[in-house]
């Protein structure tokens, strides 16, 4: 067991732990990118889903909890709920336009990880988004309720009814 005694040291060991777990597979890396190239060609266009108003934009504003957690970007959830209605529809026309070109704004992909202690020891990793991003999420909530069900599979980690035991079986 290596001791860590220096925070130059944990951060280290951070380094070539989650190096060895999400590196092990990079060579699949090409092959992802180009799905994801195809499966948003194929999505633009084939969406059945209504234009997001202001009045959702209002809604799903609402829906964060009061002590949420600031985005990497810094804002806050209170900046969100005090929208006026000419400002929660330019939200809307945004929001609407990134799901017409099915991407987001480069600036929108940040996002910034947190390791956050486990009660009996370990790390798990906490990815901070971007609270436009987070704030669409609660607006289109139902609709991705709907697809994920219809789309989850055993090797899914993050659903509803999994089990850590059952994602590392697959």
């Amino acid at each position: 067991t290596e001791r860590i005694v220096t925070p130059q040291a944990q951060a280290d060991y951070y380094a070539r732990y989650w190096d060895k777990l999400w590196q092990g597979k990079s060579y699949l890396y090409a092959k992802l990118v180009e799905a994801l190239r195809s499966v948003r060609l194929a999505a633009i266009g084939s969406t059945d889903l209504q234009p997001i108003d202001g009045a959702q934009v209002i809604k799903g504003a609402n829906r964060f909890n009061k002590d949420t957690a600031l985005g990497c970007d810094l804002m806050d959830t209170w900046i969100w709920q005090h929208l006026t209605q000419e400002q929660a529809e330019a939200v809307a026309e945004f929001l609407n336009t990134v799901e017409t070109l099915v991407a987001w704004p480069i600036q929108t992909l940040l996002n910034f990880i947190v390791l956050m202690g486990k009660p009996a020891g370990g790390v798990r990793p906490i990815a901070l988004m971007p609270m436009i991003y987070r704030l669409w999420t609660k607006i289109r909530r139902n609709y991705m309720a709907d697809w994920e069900s219809e789309h989850a599979g055993p090797w899914d980690a993050a659903v509803k009814g999994s089990s850590a035991l059952r994602a590392a079986i697959y």
